[in-house]
């Protein structure tokens, strides 16, 4: 999927537009002035769009956003939405939206993170020119719903016995969309007899999210479990701060070997995106709807694939084997997604030792070592948050040494001040940015040596 900023001839997208505004009129008070953003599928075809305004004083408003009907439920209009706010946050504080007072519009908004604000009582009634019905409702007043665009920041600590009433009507509050109904006696009994290590977060001076740690048998595999988040705070980094809370804790358990989470397709895109991978699903496991997605984290610095493979800056003695990994993992790697004629002329790139002299004295480099003290892998950061370069040696592919070197330029990013890292990343290396979170800007020809290839730039925001 790409999401393109369109900034001429907009009507043309005016069938899809009208899906989530009827009535073009209406749609052309707020389509010239506003930002007008379409998701394009891997086809290049238009799934999707959506128009933002600015309102002033650091407030925007979500005019319009719509799904074609044939990929509607699949993530995509939450996918479109928290672009979005990841695009304005950087100058706006709050997102607003107005919408019909039907419970799978109002309930899509609470669960990206909306907050009911206001009513504007017969806006439907007096501003359009016909009855305007939505899945059987007569619309009459518009509902505002309101959200920040600011992280917030949230006080993460043990759980006490004294917290379960609160956490009960967390998840009862999350029924149906993220649990089922029977779900929530499972929860209870867990609460009182299979808990672990378990933490709850507090904002605004109350309980808005928990989440657990429980550890096999053996003690080798550490288990994210039974997070919940309250839905008027989801989509404001409460639920990755107390991930991450945990997953410090999981990596510094002597012995753990793996961090696993069982989710549900509703959730398993979050995970998703702080760097899980999915390993299995089977179809109405939890309950009937809710199906099983079991992932497994690609980031940790404890896990086995990861732990053979030291990190540390690069050295200029590392140079003549960094010049020979990424022509050989191009020559070899990306060969799957491009001509051999124009993998040859992108390796050719690594041929212009000056520039390799130019690149060390001006990115930050790391390299990924294994215990023989071979280079299994490289990166470099510029200082305005571009990933130059991202590459692992062809025989240990798929060994979670991307993500450990990402995680490490990432972090070193946020120490320095980095707001957000963009790249430009080829076919091949696009669904693991896809998975660490990264959303595509624009795809595009790049020019390799003599030839233009194919590849998408990509951006992530490293706000909390």
């Amino acid at each position: 999927m790409t999401i393109e900023l369109i900034t001429h001839d907009k009507k043309r997208f005016l069938p899809l537009l009208l899906l989530a505004d009827e009535q073009e009129s209406m749609i052309d008070r707020y389509l010239e002035r506003g930002d007008l953003y379409v998701m394009h599928d891997d086809d290049g075809t238009p799934v999707a769009v959506a128009v933002v305004t600015l309102e002033g004083e650091g407030v925007c408003e979500l005019k319009n956003l719509a799904v074609k009907p044939e990929a509607q439920r699949q993530g995509i209009g939450s996918r479109l939405l928290g672009y979005l706010c990841r695009r304005y946050a950087k100058s706006c504080h709050t997102l607003l939206v107005g919408t019909g007072d039907t419970p799978q519009t109002t309930s899509f908004y609470r669960q990206n993170g909306f907050t009911y604000s206001h009513a504007v009582p017969d806006f439907f009634t007096a501003n359009y020119d016909h009855p305007i019905i939505e899945n059987g409702i007569l619309l009459r007043d518009m509902l505002y719903f309101h959200k920040s665009l600011a992280p917030v920041k949230a006080i993460i600590r043990d759980y006490r016995q004294a917290d379960k009433p609160a956490l009960m009507e967390l998840i009862r509050l999350n029924i149906p969309d993220y649990f089922a109904p029977e779900e929530a006696q499972d929860f209870s009994e867990y609460l009182d007899n299979k808990r672990e290590l378990y933490y709850v977060a507090l904002a605004d001076q109350k309980i808005v999210g928990c989440g657990g740690i429980n550890l096999s048998e053996d003690k080798t595999t550490a288990k994210i479990s039974w997070d919940i988040l309250h839905p008027e705070y989801q989509g404001q980094g409460i639920g990755t701060q107390l991930l991450k809370h945990r997953i410090k804790q999981m990596e510094a358990f002597p012995g753990i070997r793996e961090i696993t989470v069982r989710t549900s397709q509703m959730a398993y895109r979050f995970y998703e995106k702080q760097g899980f991978v999915l390993k299995a699903t089977e179809k109405d496991y939890w309950a009937k709807g809710y199906d099983l997605y079991a992932m497994e984290y690609a980031g940790n610095a404890g896990h086995p694939t990861v732990q053979k493979h030291a990190l540390r800056p690069a050295m200029p003695e590392d140079l003549p084997a960094i010049c020979a990994l990424f022509r050989d993992t191009i020559l070899t790697v990306n060969l799957q997604d491009y001509t051999p004629e124009e993998v040859a002329d992108w390796a050719s790139c690594g041929d212009d030792i000056a520039r390799w002299h130019t690149l060390f004295s001006t990115l930050h480099f790391l390299v990924a070592m294994d215990s023989a003290g071979n280079l299994t892998g490289y990166a470099s950061l510029r200082d305005d948050g571009y990933l130059h370069s991202l590459f692992v040696h062809k025989d240990h592919q798929g060994e979670g040494i991307a993500s450990a070197l990402l995680s490490a330029m990432e972090d070193y990013a946020r120490r320095h001040g980095i707001p957000e890292i963009t790249s430009e990343v080829s076919l091949t290396a696009r669904p693991f940015f896809e998975r660490r979170g990264y959303q595509v800007v624009k795809a595009q020809k790049a020019r390799a040596r003599r030839l233009y290839l194919t590849n998408f730039v990509m951006s992530k925001s490293l706000h909390p």
